[in-house]
């Protein structure tokens, strides 16, 4: 099997596993008692904790290869639903979120840059995971819908734990192409130095701050207690859930394939804006929806691995992705922080309309800055 197909395998098994996460966990904290905005900061440390491991294991997979934390990611993932499984307060709950985060940190620190150093078609290869992941999220999100509807929250995320055995499997029978380095603090501290990029990567690092506050505020906790204030119930949310991941995920790779990088990056602050407003302000019945954000998520996917098949150079892969999400989490952690208080206190709609004036305004800067290294 090659290598890329593999990675596909334990993208499809951790992002099954995501989904189901995604759906449950707000819904289940929300069923212990905590409130909305003790959510918000809660979820605002998967961001924070997610980003400042990730950009650590990018760098040093760069010297080490990437295959170990693949293999990492399913040992993280069954710890994460066993704490989850047993927590009941505030702090049980952190602690599975921060296990969670590592389990997301070292999948997506090395898993754009393995598939750079496996493919010479770079934008689609990479739609093309984005495009799987969101695919099995949303099963993953149906799959716990459906559970939950005969069994509990927490027992529903038990039936997840094959896929991290799934992860370790397959791990254990992938190779590395790339030459191992010696790891030194020096020569991670180096990778990891915005400084030492020119300036138009150091702007793309500060642009996507305002993608992650879009992200933040829109596609995060926000949408399964959107889905269920509009009085659907946890089946249903995951339900929910999954259709607005299958939506992102076949758009993803559809209109990255159809679109050269110059339309759809001139394009795509647009829909996204148009999408959440839909979202927020469309009279359609709950189950629809789904497909705005979809379409809003798919924007996003879109745009960022676009980007990442620009900006990234061979030799760094791991370092240079890590430090463009560096902004993108840095905006994710705050939006996530405030985004339940502005919930509580005027709505969803101020959320949706600041996270889709956040993605416009970074889609602008982001066509500025690539535009020059865009042919089509």
């Amino acid at each position: 099997m090659k290598p890329v197909k593999k990675l596909l395998i334990i993208q499809a098994s951790n992002a099954m596993l995501g989904g189901a996460l995604g759906a449950v966990v707000p819904l289940l904290m929300k069923s212990k008692g905590i409130s909305t905005e003790q959510i918000g900061l809660i979820a605002s440390l998967n961001p924070a904790i997610f980003q400042s491991s990730r950009i650590l294991m990018a760098s040093i997979s760069d010297m080490i290869g990437r295959v170990p934390f693949l293999g990492l990611s399913g040992v993280l993932s069954a710890l994460a639903l066993m704490v989850y499984h047993v927590a009941t307060s505030r702090k049980e709950f952190a602690t599975g979120i921060l296990l969670d985060s590592l389990r997301n940190s070292s999948l997506w620190a090395v898993n754009r840059p393995f598939v750079l150093e496996h493919t010479k078609e770079a934008r689609s290869s990479l739609a093309g995971v984005i495009g799987t992941t969101m695919i099995f999220s949303s099963l993953g999100s149906l799959l716990a819908g459906i559970i939950s509807t005969r069994l509990s929250l927490d027992t529903t995320l038990l039936f997840f734990l094959p896929l991290s055995a799934a992860v370790i499997l397959t791990s254990l029978t992938m190779k590395e192409i790339m030459g191992k380095r010696r790891v030194s603090l020096r020569a991670i501290l180096s990778g990891l130095n915005p400084l030492r990029k020119d300036k138009e990567f150091q702007k793309l690092i500060a642009g996507y701050v305002l993608a992650g506050f879009a992200v933040g505020t829109g596609l995060s906790y926000v949408m399964p207690l959107y889905y269920s204030s509009k009085g659907l119930s946890a089946s249903q949310v995951g339900v929910a859930m999954s259709i607005q991941s299958m939506t992102s995920g076949m758009l993803t790779y559809f209109i990255t394939t159809r679109l050269g990088s110059r339309m759809f990056l001139s394009l795509a602050g647009v829909i996204y804006f148009s999408s959440f407003l839909l979202l927020g302000l469309s009279p359609t019945p709950p189950l629809i929806l789904p497909i705005f954000a979809g379409i809003a998520s798919s924007i996003f996917n879109g745009t960022n691995e676009t980007l990442l098949s620009i900006f990234p150079e061979k030799g760094s892969y791991g370092a240079d992705v890590a430090l463009l999400m560096l902004g993108l989490h840095s905006g994710n952690t705050i939006a996530q922080a405030i985004a339940g208080f502005i919930v509580v206190r005027a709505g969803f709609l101020p959320v949706f309309l600041i996270s889709a004036s956040a993605y416009f305004s970074f889609t602008v800067i982001a066509y500025l800055l690539a535009r020059k290294h865009m042919k089509s």
